[in-house]
């Protein structure tokens, strides 16, 4: 009996130990099954962040955990930001370790990690020096809160850098709100910041809806824009003009981003009529306006182009009028280079100031013939660059004048020469009598006092009504 009660014993514990055995070899073979998942998971994680010390690998496995905020969680999370932290305020690691290191406590903080909470974090290193580019960190959270981070920083080397930014394949409605913000802070002019946020986007290669999106950025900020004089104003609108223009030109363009483009110009005139309204009587202004009615063709935006034309005209003649009424005579002398180019641009313009004549009489001198003061464009020797391009041009032009884009540029550079005093004196084919002061002739003996036919004509700088100053001699060949 004896014996037999100790069998049993020994039967019980020899199952005891093969329960012990079979049980730890299963969590023994599950821990390394976890383990090997969770080095996998690390790997990984390491190609996709080459920038991220193996060390703080695990904490963004974590951070990117649905199951946050338990104890564990809180635990391991507040260790490794620790840890992230303190190899910030190490002066060994190099530029991409330390914004790295940042980007991932801010992460932490903004996941509710409490121990990251409890640390101040700022690019302090980043303030002197340029920031390592981040376009190629393929985790968008790092990407967004490396932008987070620098978008604090206002700097020489942040509009270059911004720029680069503007064509990472992270971008995103969050990211690109972030990139406006900093922008805000380094940026003063529409044109900068089109070059900066708009042009990157359709010089690299980014989706539609992204450059939708930096579109729609660039037309909140320049809602916010104020410049110092109708001058500026009016010659931010030129070299902002000038690059929409050509990008709503480019065939690769959707719909939806010509015509996103076409919004941008007009809340840009909108924010400028807002701001700084007799800046739509400067001469950069209305060239650069001519340029876009001329070469913009977006169906959607054909009634919208429509009514801006007919409220820039509402508003140039009140404008006109107001300057008149207080300056008297000299505005008349200063208006009068403008109604060429006003009558094109605006539908029944010089009707519309001969109604407002019965207001101000003086808006009637106007339309006399006894004024001759060319206006004004803000480059420096305006009408010097013209008399050296309208050689060129025409060498390049008179072949190719068949063309619709080659006449209307060329009508547009000849305005523009003219109303800085430039000036073809004859059109090209035209016979006339020779004159050696004005002409060169190609070819044999000079024909005094006979007709001869323009090849080139000549180029004249207008010095008033009646007078003129001969720049370059016209080229004539015998008839």
């Amino acid at each position: 009996m004896e014996a037999a009660k100790d069998v049993m014993v020994v039967v019980s514990l020899l199952n005891d130990a093969l329960d012990s055995t079979i049980k730890y070899a299963i969590e023994k073979t599950t821990l390394t099954i976890f383990q090997k998942q969770k080095m996998q998971d690390l790997h990984l994680l390491s190609v996709q962040n080459q920038f991220i010390s193996p060390d703080l690998m695990p904490l963004i496995a974590f951070l990117e955990k649905s199951e946050k905020k338990s104890a564990v969680w809180q635990e391991e999370t507040g260790r490794l930001s620790s840890l992230a932290h303190l190899k910030s305020m190490s002066t060994e690691i190099n530029d991409i370790e330390y914004l790295m290191s940042l980007a991932l406590c801010r992460w932490a903080q903004v996941s509710g990690v409490s121990e990251a909470k409890k640390k101040t974090i700022s690019p302090i290193r980043f303030r002197t020096k340029e920031a390592p580019l981040i376009n190629e960190i393929s985790n968008a959270q790092l990407f967004y809160f490396s932008l987070d981070l620098l978008s604090s920083i206002r700097a020489g080397w942040c509009f270059d850098y911004i720029s680069e930014t503007s064509k990472s394949s992270q971008l995103n409605k969050k990211s690109i709100d972030l990139l406006g913000k900093w922008i805000g802070k380094n940026c003063s002019t529409f044109s900068e910041i089109v070059r900066c946020l708009v042009r990157p986007s359709f010089e690299g290669n980014i989706d539609a809806p992204t450059k939708n999106l930096l579109v729609a950025q660039t037309s909140s900020l320049s809602k916010k824009i104020i410049w110092d004089s109708p001058q500026s104003a009016s010659k931010d609108f030129a070299e902002a003009a000038s690059l929409i223009t050509d990008f709503i030109a480019l065939k690769t363009n959707d719909k939806k981003t010509s015509a996103s483009l076409c919004g941008l110009l007009t809340v840009f005139v909108t924010r400028l009529c807002e701001s700084q309204p007799f800046a739509i009587l400067e001469g950069d202004f209305l060239i650069s306006l001519q340029h876009v009615f001329n070469n913009l063709s977006v169906p959607k935006f054909k009634k919208t182009f429509q009514d801006l034309q007919l409220k820039l005209s509402e508003l140039t003649s009140a404008c006109m009028l107001g300057l008149v009424q207080r300056g008297g005579s000299q505005e008349i002398q200063n208006l009068k280079p403008l109604l060429p180019l006003l009558g094109s641009l605006y539908k029944n313009f010089n009707k519309r100031l001969d109604e407002l004549s019965r207001v101000e009489p003086l808006l009637k001198d106007l339309f006399s013939q006894d004024v001759s003061v060319r206006l004004q464009v803000t480059e420096d020797g305006a009408a010097s660059v013209y008399s050296r391009l309208l050689p060129d041009w025409h060498s390049f032009s008179v072949s190719k004048l068949e063309s619709p884009e080659v006449s209307v540029l060329n009508s547009m550079l000849l305005q523009a020469a003219a109303l800085n005093g430039i000036e073809w004196l004859g059109e090209t084919r035209d016979v006339c009598l020779y004159d050696p002061k004005l002409h060169q002739i190609i070819s044999g003996e000079p024909p005094i006092g006979k007709q001869v036919k323009i090849v080139r004509p000549a180029i004249i700088y207008k010095r008033g009504a009646q007078s003129y100053r001969i720049v370059l001699r016209g080229i004539v060949e015998l008839v």
